[in-house]
């Protein structure tokens, strides 16, 4: 009887420890799936960066090619390609993993909350980017583009890019500048 008692407690702490194992198994797999999130939120947001840095050198290269030179006008297109390459991300990415870019307008350099500001438009850009063309040489310029944050550098474009359990931010800070060499052909 003393042995048939201590086989049932010996197999009833053996299936608490089984059902202790797999649950913590379950939150071992839970906590990879969140670590390939933050994994993949990030991959996101250095695509970002880098296909802004190649949009706007792109954009300065084939401009000054045209022999499109003055500053206001080199801006604006720079800028229209900007609103172009937001939409047509946040259209590819609708749902998770859903990104959206906005305009924050009261940025601290302490905080920076995970909301929705407002809809980024051409006319917050053209208040936020500033641009100068730097002549070389008769055919060569440096252009630089710079995102100065407006008048009190207080105005930021972000992205917010939301996974099933993960969200994170991608900003351009203010002061980011990409500087560019052109040739001019025409």
């Amino acid at each position: 009887m003393v042995s048939f008692l201590l086989v049932v407690i010996f197999l009833f702490n053996l299936l608490s420890l089984d059902s202790y194992h797999a649950e913590s198994r379950k939150e071992l797999m839970k906590g990879e799936e969140i670590a390939l999130e933050i994994e993949k939120s990030s991959f996101y947001r250095n695509q970002l960066e880098t296909a802004i840095d190649s949009l706007i050198e792109r954009t300065v290269k084939e401009e000054v090619i045209k022999g499109d030179t003055e500053e206001e006008k080199l801006k604006g297109k720079i800028n229209k390609e900007l609103m172009n390459f937001f939409q047509k991300i946040e259209e590819r990415f609708q749902e998770k993993p859903r990104i959206s870019f906005f305009l924050k307008n009261n940025l601290s350099s302490y905080k920076i909350e995970l909301k929705e500001g407002k809809k980024v438009e051409e006319k917050d850009l053209n208040e936020i980017v500033k641009l100068i063309v730097f002549t070389l040489d008769e055919k060569i310029y440096l252009v630089e583009v710079s995102f100065t944050g407006g008048l009190m550098k207080k105005k930021g474009v972000f992205a917010l890019i939301e996974l099933p359990s993960v969200t994170q931010l991608f900003f351009i800070p203010v002061d980011y500048s990409k500087k560019t060499v052109a040739l001019k052909v025409v």
